[in-house]
This record gives C-alpha cells, sequence and structure tokens, in this order.
C-alpha cells in the first residue's frame, strides 16, 4: 500500500486510514452489526421497488442501458455500477423505513454503492463487507461532527456522496491519494435539501440515490486520473466551511478502532424519524390503557424546533400522498388513534385520504418548545380523554436506536411486512446467505439477485 503525506490535510489523513483498513481488523460485533444492517437495509429495498415514482426511473435507467456492471436488485437488470447503485439506493431510502445512523441514513446510500462496485470488480465478500463499513464510518462521523445552525441541508445527501465515495474507493483499490481525490470529486456534487421534504415530493426520495450515484462516480473519475481538492473536507471552501462547522478531531479521532456503526438503529415506522419519538408515546398511552379511538377526544404533541420544520405541518402539501404521509406528525398520530398502526399499508392514497383520518386529524395540536434542541427525541404527547381525564406520555430516545432497540418480535414483523409488499421476496434470503458464505469463506462477491 502507498501512503502519501498527508501535508496537514484531514483529507489525506482519512484516505490513508481508509486505504490501510483491512477485513481483520474489523471486530466480531461490528461484522455481525453489519451483516444485520445489510439484511435490514436489503429487505426495505425489496418493499420500496413498488413505492411511489420509483419503477419509472428505474424504467427510465434501464432504458439508457450501457456496460453490464451490476444488478438491479428487484429486477436482476445489468446496468452500469453508477446506474445500479442510483436504482438500488432509490429502492432503499423510498419507503422511509431504511435505517438511521445519527442525522443520516447511511445504510440506504453506503450499500447500494459498495455493492455495485464489488459486482463490477468481482472483489471478495471480505473485501465488500470491509468496503462497506468504511462508508458507513466516513457519513456517521461527518454527520456527527458538525454543529451550529441546521440551514436546511438534507443531511444524508451532503454526507452521502462521501460515504460512498470511500466504499467505492476502497472497492477499486484506489491509493490514498486517489482517495482523497475521490473526496474531492464528491464534495464538488455535495447537494440536497429540506426544501423536498417540507413541500413533500418525490425529489425527496431521489436526493440519496443521487448522492449514492455521485460518490461512485467521483470513485471512478478518481481512478481514471480525474484530480481534485485534497482539503476537500477542512479547507477554506471544504464542506465545513460551506456547510456546516465540523470538529475534525471527531471525523478522524478512533478511525479503524471505534466504529460508530454501531450506533446504527432501526426504524420501527416508515416515516420521517422526527415522528418516532411522538408516534411511540401515543402508542405507549394507547397500550397502557387500552383506548381506542372513540376514547379520544384531542391529542397534543411537544417537539423541538427541528422536528416541527420537518412534520409539523397543518396540512397536506400540494405533493405526493405517499410522502405527505411520512412527512406529517398529525398523520402519523392519526392513524395510530383510529388504526393502532402506522405502517406500509397506511401509506397509500387510499389510507391518506380516508374522511375519518381527515377528521381525526383536526383532533392534534402540534406544540412547539423552544427550548428543545433535540433532533429526535425526546417528544411528549398529552391526551384527553372523553371522560376528561389527561394522559401523559414522554419518549426520551426514538425506537429503534441502540439506547431502545426493537425486540426481535417487532423486527421480525417489519420484516415480514415489507416482504409481504416486495416485489420480489427471495431477495432477503439469497443476500443473507451470500454475505454469510463470504464472510465465512472469502469467496468472489457476486453483487445481489
Amino acid at each position: 500500500m502507498i501512503f502519501v503525506g498527508d501535508c496537514g490535510s484531514l483529507t489525506l489523513k482519512l484516505a490513508n486510514r481508509i486505504s490501510a483498513l483491512r477485513y481483520e481488523h474489523l471486530p466480531h460485533a461490528v461484522v455481525d452489526k453489519a451483516i444485520s444492517l445489510i439484511v435490514d437495509t436489503v429487505v426495505v429495498a425489496a418493499a420500496g421497488a413498488s413505492a411511489a415514482g420509483v419503477k419509472d426511473v428505474a424504467d427510465l435507467m434501464i432504458g439508457e442501458g450501457g456496460r453490464a456492471e451490476a444488478k438491479l436488485w428487484a429486477t436482476g437488470n445489468l446496468l452500469p455500477a453508477t446506474s445500479a447503485a442510483f436504482v438500488n439506493s432509490l429502492h432503499a431510502v423510498a419507503l422511509d423505513y431504511d435505517s438511521l445512523n445519527g442525522t443520516v441514513h447511511a445504510d440506504a446510500v453506503v450499500l447500494p454503492a459498495a455493492a455495485a462496485i464489488a459486482e463490477r470488480q468481482q472483489s471478495t465478500g471480505r473485501e465488500f463487507l470491509t468496503a462497506y463499513v468504511i462508508g458507513i464510518e466516513m457519513m456517521a462521523r461527518l454527520a456527527s461532527s458538525v454543529s451550529g445552525p441546521a440551514p436546511g441541508w438534507s443531511h444524508t445527501a451532503i454526507f452521502g456522496g462521501f460515504g460512498a465515495a470511500v466504499a467505492a474507493a476502497y472497492l477499486l483499490k484506489l491509493d490514498p491519494q486517489q482517495t482523497a481525490h475521490a473526496l474531492g470529486l464528491a464534495l464538488g456534487q455535495a447537494a440536497g435539501t429540506q426544501q423536498a421534504n417540507v413541500e413533500q415530493v418525490l425529489q425527496k426520495r431521489l436526493q440519496p440515490a443521487l448522492a449514492c450515484r455521485a460518490g461512485v462516480f467521483s470513485a471512478l473519475l478518481a481512478k481514471v486520473g480525474i484530480t481534485a481538492p485534497t482539503f476537500a473536507v477542512e479547507g477554506k471552501f471544504g464542506f465545513g466551511t460551506l456547510y456546516r462547522k465540523l470538529d475534525q478531531s471527531r471525523v478522524l479521532g478512533g478511525f479503524g478502532e471505534e466504529f460508530f456503526l454501531m450506533r446504527t438503529g432501526l426504524k420501527k415506522y416508515p416515516i420521517c424519524a422526527c415522528s418516532h419519538a411522538a408516534v411511540e408515546a401515543l402508542h405507549d398511552i394507547i397500550l397502557a390503557h387500552g383506548l381506542t379511538a372513540a376514547d379520544i377526544m384531542y391529542i397534543e404533541a411537544r417537539i423541538s424546533p427541528f422536528m416541527a420544520r420537518l412534520v409539523g405541518g397543518k396540512g397536506r402539501a400540494a405533493g405526493d400522498l405517499e410522502v405527505f404521509a411520512q412527512f406529517n406528525l398529525r398523520y402519523a398520530l392519526a392513524s395510530m388513534a383510529l388504526r393502532n398502526r402506522i405502517g406500509l399499508n397506511e401509506l397509500t392514497n387510499q389510507s391518506v385520504t380516508e374522511t375519518a383520518v381527515i377528521e381525526f386529524m383536526k383532533r392534534i395540536t402540534i406544540t412547539v418548545d423552544p427550548q428543545s434542541s433535540g433532533e429526535l427525541a425526546p417528544a411528549s404527547v398529552i391526551l384527553t380523554h372523553t371522560n376528561t381525564e389527561v394522559l401523559c406520555a414522554v419518549s426520551s430516545f426514538m425506537p429503534g436506536t441502540p439506547e431502545a432497540p426493537l425486540t426481535e418480535e417487532t423486527l421480525r414483523q417489519k420484516h415480514q411486512e415489507c416482504l409481504t409488499n416486495a416485489m420480489r421476496s427471495t431477495t432477503l434470503v439469497t443476500l443473507k446467505r451470500s454475505v454469510e458464505r463470504n464472510r465465512a469463506h472469502g469467496v468472489v462477491f457476486r453483487g445481489l439477485p
């Protein structure tokens, strides 16, 4: 392995660490966690293949054709690695059921990137898993290192290109300087706005997929000799200056020794993470007191300003009904109150436009606590019973996070729900066997079905 002098560059220091990491450096707990996250992501992607707009995008990419390098998970069509990564990422993120690490959906971006390049390069399973872990670390560390005002960037989109780029760079066997160039090229394409969330439009689910494709393309460009800024992460006009203030020591400290991947949580509900704590609080009240919708007079949810700007809207924007269901807390709470659930079936147009739900939403108030700095938790719910009794609950953590992990039964139900909605339910079994075989024997990684 060729190492380059870092010249004080954080970007080059990261590139050196990335290039030096090997499967043997990964603790068993990290490998086991990685496999469980990969399985969850592919199951969610299988369900996402039939989400609104997704098939149209896949058909567009299939129509463009190109070199047969990597498979689309849902159909088996062979496309260029950049296109396959883009479509598979879109499938993984479409239903907002994908895993969460801090404020980023790293798996939905990094896994499709790593899988596409691994198939293109005929990488071993161990190389694939290592590249996947590296990409998750890159995204998670960047996301956890920023501070200051959050002006409205979509974190998964702006961090995603960096994670996808380093995962692809590792599998392409780029040297540290080339890996740094891949990061610089990713910087030049970093974009993504929460305006898509606010207006509840399909672009929201495209942004992580665009970042995935940009990261893969960045690594491929670096491989053929395209140069880019060496101070991409920390430079005068680098990421930490233009986007959000960055704690450089947190990005690099312990890289390859402390694994942020272990902090990844699995979603309980297929809606924006900003709604989960409040929905869980309402669920707890209903369960504890055996309530039905007929018992509920009013509901008040108290959330942070960050949550409110993404899910606190009063009504439906002129966007997509499925996205509305994912990004409106009032709808999620109304669904939980009336149906005792908010799952994939509750994202359909028929469910969203049901008169009973629309009417029940009028009983729900969203209160913003200006003192709360929480992004995903805490959130509280105050329920007024028809007998005037007031019932309260607080969710201190988003369900599914390491602090409040899902039970095995809840996770099983989630996966069953996804597979029931999937275009092809064999994806999970095939991938799990492939990953476990590769992990045990280091055989060539042949991509996903």
